[in-house]
């Protein structure tokens, strides 16, 4: 259905096209425009002009260029914006809705934070920022980033006309490089803006392969940072808008990533996040999770197929976005062939990885286990990757072998660690990593949480840290 409204506005972003009649516009005003234009537009311009709207496509028509508008009637224009989300009420809500959860004094002390981060993050989004959100490749990084693709959405319905463009992208690994900071770079390029870009990141990043590219972010764009993997002294924190991390705030990671972006989420909007909590939870192991949660497994399972075969040779996904994940999810029988399929596949590796597992004496009095992931069937899909194929493999060794049960799964350039939170604390998984990245001229790097792990190892020499690395667990033979 088609309707015309009239607005007099300032333009605050170019979303640039090669044809500049393909470019949308931003425009701020009594109301809030994405659309393109019959007028080649710039960057501070004041219009007024008529708006043609059809479904979600919108087009100013009649334009009238007043002038430039001045930075004060820029400031004032963007302030208007910071005041239509009131995310410090949308927190007391969120926090009462919380109120039974074994994390809520966790949430309380960070309450602030998020409030004023998401604060800042939805006034980007209305004053059409140039952003990227990043989520990390597993069912807590992507649930995350649902919940705050279902608030953008209700943003979007509510508070702006046309539709609103965000990069969604998966990030594979736990850095933040150089690699994806140039990506980011490239992304900004097509847009013009009176204001910094912005990236989100969640469930990644806070790692020493982070470093160089977060210092290099604070002269270009601004950096909102969602996670709960444990921080060290030494990392560039200031340079960020915002730090988030559950562990600066009495917490753990337990209380996940996917649940913090979550709760960020439902500080934008009034949404429903609970189904994306719990999967959360399970898909990342937390002791908060509820693992007879029979509908949170199927979702944590189906995350975690979707991450691992996303952009994979012969899948059918090439980019995994939240919008694609939020469909599958509404769509019952796709959801169920996703589930159905994933579930198979993981049971049958599961019990393959169980058998063949090599069984270590320590001297610690664990089970140690080893796994060549490498010799197991492959499926055509490429799932399960190795890092969440490794955490459900860890949970089906600690049931047959109780809970002092500790796992090494290494495969080409990688070996990853799990073990039980029973043993987590007296082992101090994350100080053997480090030292052995600073004692092998072969282990390039590693980090990760107390009871999950890796170390990136020259594919060459993989065996000899592996080997050094079952020698600080104690391990002198294998049954």
């Amino acid at each position: 259905m088609e309707k015309m409204i009239r607005i007099d506005g300032i333009v605050t972003a170019v979303m640039l096209s090669p044809d500049a009649r393909n470019n949308v516009y931003t425009v701020v005003g009594d109301k809030i425009l994405n659309a393109k234009s019959e007028l080649t537009l710039d960057v501070g311009d004041r219009i007024a002009c008529g708006c043609r709207i059809e479904d979600s496509r919108a087009e100013l028509k009649e334009i009238e260029v007043l002038g430039e508008a001045t930075g004060k009637e820029i400031e004032g224009a963007i302030a208007k914006l910071a005041g239509l989300v009131d995310t410090r009420a949308n927190m007391d809500r969120v926090i009462e809705a919380e109120k039974d959860k074994p994390y809520l004094a966790t949430l309380k002390r960070m309450a602030g934070q998020i409030a004023k981060a998401a604060s800042d993050f939805s006034t980007a989004y209305l004053a059409g920022d140039p952003i990227v959100v990043r989520f990390h490749n597993d069912g807590d990084g992507v649930s995350g980033a649902v919940s705050l693709y279902r608030a953008l959405a209700k943003l979007q319905q509510s508070l702006v006309i046309g539709e609103r463009g965000v990069s969604w992208v998966m990030q594979r690994g736990i850095e933040y490089d150089s690699e994806s900071a140039y990506a980011d770079i490239f992304e900004f390029n097509h847009y013009n803006s009176v204001r910094r870009p912005l990236v989100l990141t969640t469930d990644f990043g806070t790692a020493p392969g982070s470093e160089g590219a977060i210092i290099g972010s604070k002269a270009k764009y601004d950096m909102i940072m969602l996670d709960h993997h444990p921080p060290y002294d030494s990392f560039p924190k200031s340079y960020t808008m915002h730090y988030i991390n559950t562990w600066e705030n009495g917490g753990d990671s337990n209380f996940t990533a996917g649940v913090l972006c979550s709760l960020f989420a439902e500080s934008i909007s009034d949404i429903h996040t609970e189904d994306m909590k719990r999967a959360s939870l399970i898909s990342d192991y937390s002791a908060f999770a509820d693992r007879t949660d029979a509908e949170g497994q199927r979702l944590a399972i189906v995350l975690d197929y979707l991450t691992s075969i996303a952009g994979r040779r012969d899948s059918t996904i090439d980019k995994l976005t939240p919008a694609y994940v939020q469909s599958l999810i509404m769509d019952k029988k796709k959801f169920e062939a996703a589930f159905r399929y994933s579930y198979d596949t993981l049971m049958d590796l599961l019990e393959i990885g169980a058998k063949s597992a090599k069984r270590y004496q320590s001297s610690r009095n664990m089970a140690v286990f080893v796994l060549d992931f490498e010799q197991l069937p492959r499926a055509e899909s490429g799932y399960p990757l190795p890092g969440r194929y490794s955490s459900r493999l860890q949970e089906k060794l600690e049931v047959a072998n109780g809970e002092r049960t500790l796992l090494i799964v290494h495969y080409g350039s990688y070996i990853t660690i799990r073990l039980s939170r029973a043993i987590s604390k007296e082992t101090g998984l994350l100080k053997i990593i480090s030292g052995i990245v600073e004692s092998s001229e072969y282990a390039e790097s590693g980090g990760g949480h107390n009871e999950a792990a890796s170390i990136k190892v020259d594919k060459d020499n993989a065996k000899s840290v592996l080997n050094l690395l079952l020698r600080e667990l104690g391990c002198l033979s294998h049954s």
